[in-house]
């Protein structure tokens, strides 16, 4: 009987261990997960001499903030209506104001000419501050634009300004450095630059966008022929990798065989006639290489000696520089 007794306990036991440890179990999948209590209801029957069971199936987890990598804030997103986006450290924290629209002109050019983009940006028009985003873009499309050296507003009217089809202009008169690339085209000493400038909000802007420019282009047509003469005798002196200084140094446009005969030739260079663009039968690889501001500056000084050909001249500064050859028609 006593033996009968024992067994029963024994099993008694077996399923109160089973129990116990299921429920230490479950409380610890429970824990992990974030869901119930870290630790055992009364109604589970738990006894406090298994608290160190929960303690080992808890202490992985810490609660509070998370690891400091993932702590990050979310901006809010910009409405629409709320302009072009000019948060960058150089922004002004107040737009310049103009009284008039010379005096905006000119603050304009002061700030292209010391390099100030932020304020040359506030300076703009409302639209045109929305197509340029930032100041960073603003800065981004200035890069493709002549820097100008000073800028001084010519007083066409008592004000400064003119009027032409019920818009403002303002005219500008800049300095540049001169010189001839790729990007840029021709660029002379100095120019010309009529700006609109409007009205709005109690102050004036500038419409950079629609501004007018007319290059002043200062080498003599008198030494044209003299400069495109010099050019023939340096190729005929030197056929090396060594550019004559006479030449565009970015390589010459056009049919470069004709340039090269000139190094094995004799005979000093004659002018058959000086014309422009249009005396190219295919100005085209001109017009790929410097744009179309070639129309306005191209010299075209046909030789018949010591080889034909069309040699194309650009102003730069004061002399002629060659940038380019052609058949003759």
């Amino acid at each position: 009987m006593s033996n009968r007794i024992c067994l029963v306990r024994g099993a008694s036991n077996t399923r109160f261990l089973t129990t116990l440890f299921s429920i230490a179990a479950g409380a610890a999948v429970l824990a992990l997960s974030g869901c119930g209590p870290t630790t055992p209801s009364a109604s589970q029957g738990a006894p406090q001499a298994n608290a160190s069971v929960k303690d080992a199936a808890t202490s992985r987890l810490v609660l509070g903030s998370p690891e400091p990598g993932l702590q990050f804030v979310v901006p809010e997103p910009r409405p629409a209506s709320a302009g072009p986006d000019v948060s960058n450290s150089a922004v002004r924290m107040s737009s310049p104001s103009a009284t008039s629209g010379p005096a905006a002109a000119q603050a304009f050019g002061d700030a292209l000419v010391a390099g100030d983009i932020p304020a040359a940006f506030d300076l703009l028009a409302d639209d045109e501050q929305s197509r340029a985003q930032s100041v960073a873009h603003f800065r981004d499309q200035l890069t493709r634009e002549t820097r100008w050296t000073s800028a001084v507003v010519e007083a066409n009217t008592s004000d400064g300004s003119t009027t032409t089809a019920g818009r403002s202009f303002v005219t500008l008169r800049v300095g540049q450095t001169p010189g001839i690339d790729e990007i840029h085209g021709v660029v002379a000493p100095s120019a010309v630059v009529r700006i609109p400038v409007l009205a709005s909000g109690g102050t004036w802007r500038v419409q950079w966008e629609r501004r007018q420019i007319t290059q002043e282009y200062v080498a003599g047509e008198a030494r044209l022929r003299d400069d495109v003469t010099q050019w023939v005798a340096d190729r005929q002196r030197s056929c090396s990798a060594v550019k004559p200084s006479t030449e565009y140094d970015g390589g010459i446009v056009g049919i470069v065989g004709l340039a090269n005969a000139l190094c094995t030739s004799k005979g000093s260079a004659v002018v058959s006639s000086v014309g422009d663009i249009y005396a190219l039968d295919d100005p085209q690889p001109l017009l790929d290489s410097f744009g179309s501001g070639s129309y306005d500056w191209a010299r075209v000084v046909s030789l018949s000696s010591p080889a034909p050909m069309n040699v194309i001249a650009a102003p730069v500064g004061d002399r002629w520089l060659i940038v380019g050859v052609a058949p003759m028609r």
